[in-house]
């Protein structure tokens, strides 16, 4: 089954590539949802999925690809799960995108499960999305450096 949702940012490409770089705020944009435990190995988070009955674990491996303003995820354990933000450039800001995908094994029973499991994974995906939007925006812009320095000399003449 695969979710995508979207939003639009008040921010650069940059900038929003920054802030869902962060693993510890992507990590707490799934609260409640999806929950991400660090291991020893770096990149490497053992999962917890709570939109159903019972809690459903696994790991999932992480990687940054800044050039192309992709952050991915991968199970490596568990329930299948891939995941993937995306940073797009906009006239105006950025769209950032936010894909899962997730599979569970077991036939007919485990088809309909995905299909309802759905609408609980959109919700919590639109609640990510809406605590990302509020992250991004709440940082101030930066100036490039050569503007930031003559900025900050002009204020202390």
């Amino acid at each position: 089954m695969k979710v995508e949702r979207k939003i639009n940012v008040a921010a650069t490409p940059v900038e929003a590539f920054a802030k869902i770089s962060d693993t510890r705020l992507v990590a707490s944009l799934f609260t409640g949802f999806m929950d991400w435990y660090p291991t020893p190995e770096a990149n490497r988070f053992r999962t917890v999925f709570r939109a159903g009955p019972a809690p459903l674990g696994g790991e999932i491996e992480v990687e940054f690809w800044p050039e192309s303003g992709t952050v991915v995820w991968q199970s490596t354990r568990g329930v299948y799960t891939r995941g993937r933000f995306m940073v797009r450039k906009k006239e105006v800001g950025s769209e950032v995108v936010l894909r899962i995908f997730y599979h569970l094994d077991g036939g007919l029973f485990s088809r309909v499960s995905e299909w309802v499991f759905a609408r609980t994974v959109n919700h919590y995906m639109e609640e990510a999305l809406d605590r990302l939007r509020r992250s991004i925006e709440a940082q101030p812009p930066r100036l490039p450096r050569r503007r930031r320095e003559a900025a900050e000399t002009s204020a202390s003449a």
